[in-house]
């Protein structure tokens, strides 16, 4: 049994029992007292730091950041559910009065949260466009949920402006990183079971810390028992991701995902942009001040957010720029410059007149036989292995090309006739091994026309390659090595 194989056998029996516990925390949370309850969140803390330290291990994952730091959060709110339990479930306080509580709360929900955003930045640059954009619809929908749910009970509660900070922001960050969880679920291939459940933890801590404060008792203080139910879902959802068999793919490297800025999406996030200030100055419609906090603390994530994604498409267009300027000047089989690219890289040399110029006219022989026995897919594969060779036998300075079906130019800027000649024969060499295709070798010829135009020569490309192809043609005919070149003197070619 492979590795593979126990991780799918271990998460068939731990996953599904950590899921029936969940339920049976729920049916024991919704039937018990204070008490009981108290127990109950402590205990599904606990199991579900259980179920991560078991998934570690089961899974073997190699990249453990962001499951630590979880583990961390879960070990801090864990703390915090004891404190609980000692001084109000056992003790029967109405409330938990410890300094440390809170402290240990703020600390574990934030490592919770470092952990989704840690897992964002994993996957994020193989589909950043989509990241980024799923992160500002999050930031928008804040918006309202913030102005026409919390804020009113915060404000009834008599919250100081302090905590309506600390809260508002939490939302903000939670749905911001709720809504790109939920674009690389949809959209990676690595690790969606994993990502899935990661999702569903951060959705259930969302509506618990949304719920804790619309559905408290202003009484009391304390929540109503359902609310307890998304966080005992947050807790052990965080430990069913990391027992998830795909929990390891999240060390796998993605594909980049090319990202279309649609017109409608385009739509979507200008709506959600305009929802912070349109929301935050509604107020002031019925004449009470505009919420400040929404208006100035909104814009503090939801602008690096979208100058991140300015910077994005500039990146995106750069890349498609260059990619284009690479298809046009280069050959898409061999990786060599195309006969356009080549042409004026000849045409540069000739006018620069400080030297003179030589080029090599490589024709090959046989090789429409190889596609007629082997097929074109063998002929591909000699035309690359050609120009690989072509390139180990030219000088630095040198050009190699392709500019036609089997035909190559070789630019030869400032080369002496000796250069030449040693460039020649290494060619003929290296083109007279026979290419191995399916372990059968295959065989092709080489013919070389060589045209020289000397320094100031007032010629061009075409004449100069034309001459260079004459020549090729004459040693065809002449079926024997050819040593002599062709001149180009002035623009006038010299007939072989």
């Amino acid at each position: 049994m492979n590795a593979g194989q126990r991780r799918h056998r271990h998460a068939r029996w731990l996953l599904p029992g950590l899921l029936c516990t969940g339920g049976a925390f729920a049916v024991v949370h919704l039937t018990s007292d204070t008490a009981g309850r108290t127990a109950v969140m402590a205990m599904a803390s606990l199991g579900s730091m259980v179920g991560v330290t078991a998934g570690l291990r089961i899974n073997r994952i190699a990249d453990k950041r962001h499951w630590l730091i979880g583990l961390l959060g879960l070990g801090l709110l864990t703390g915090v559910n004891a404190i609980s339990f000692v001084q109000v479930g056992v003790g029967g306080a109405e409330r938990v009065n410890s300094p440390v509580s809170p402290v240990l709360q703020a600390a574990g929900y934030v490592a919770l949260l470092a952990a989704s955003v840690v897992v964002v930045f994993r996957h994020a640059p193989q589909d950043s466009g989509g990241v980024i954009d799923a992160a500002l619809i999050g930031v928008g929908a804040a918006s309202p949920l913030w102005e026409f749910s919390l804020r009113p009970q915060l404000h009834a509660a008599g919250w100081p402006t302090g905590a309506q900070i600390v809260v508002l922001v939490q939302l903000l960050a939670l749905l911001a990183t709720l809504g790109a969880l939920l674009r690389i679920s949809r959209t990676t291939a690595w690790g969606r079971g994993s990502l899935r459940y990661l999702f569903a933890s951060l959705g259930s801590t969302v509506a618990g810390l949304v719920l804790s404060i619309v559905a408290t008792d202003p009484t009391t203080g304390r929540s109503l028992p359902y609310v307890g139910l998304c966080w005992i879902a947050g807790y052990l959802c965080l430990g069913a991701a990391v027992l998830h068999p795909s929990a390891a793919d999240f060390t796998v490297p993605g594909t980049w995902r090319r990202d279309e800025l649609s017109p409608v999406r385009f739509g979507y996030l200008g709506l959600c942009l305009l929802l912070t200030p349109v929301v935050g100055g509604i107020p002031q419609l019925f004449g009470h001040p505009p919420d400040g906090l929404l208006l100035c603390v909104g814009p503090l994530l939801s602008v690096p957010l979208v100058l991140a994604r300015i910077q994005q498409l500039i990146q995106q267009h750069r890349h498609d720029q260059q990619r284009l300027a690479h298809q046009a000047s280069q050959d898409e089989l061999t990786g060599l410059p195309n006969r356009r690219q080549v042409f004026t890289l000849l045409d540069a040399a000739l006018r620069a007149g400080d030297r003179h110029v030589t080029v090599l006219f490589c024709d090959l022989n046989d090789f429409k036989p190889v596609n007629d026995r082997f097929g074109h897919e063998a002929g591909d594969q000699v035309l690359r292995t050609v120009a690989e060779r072509l390139r180990a036998c030219v000088r630095a300075d040198d050009v190699v090309g392709r500019i036609g079906g089997d035909e190559f130019l070789v630019v030869c800027p400032g080369a002496g006739s000796d250069d030449v000649d040693a460039t020649r024969s290494r060619i003929e060499r290296a083109l007279a091994t026979p290419v191995s295709w399916r372990d059968e070798p295959v065989r092709v010829g080489v013919a070389i026309g060589v045209a020289v135009a000397p320094a100031g020569a007032e010629t061009t490309a075409g004449s100069l390659v034309a001459a260079a192809d004459q020549a090729m043609y004459a040693e065809k005919r002449a079926s024997k090595p050819f040593a002599g070149t062709v001149p180009v003197d002035q623009g006038q070619m010299h007939p072989v």
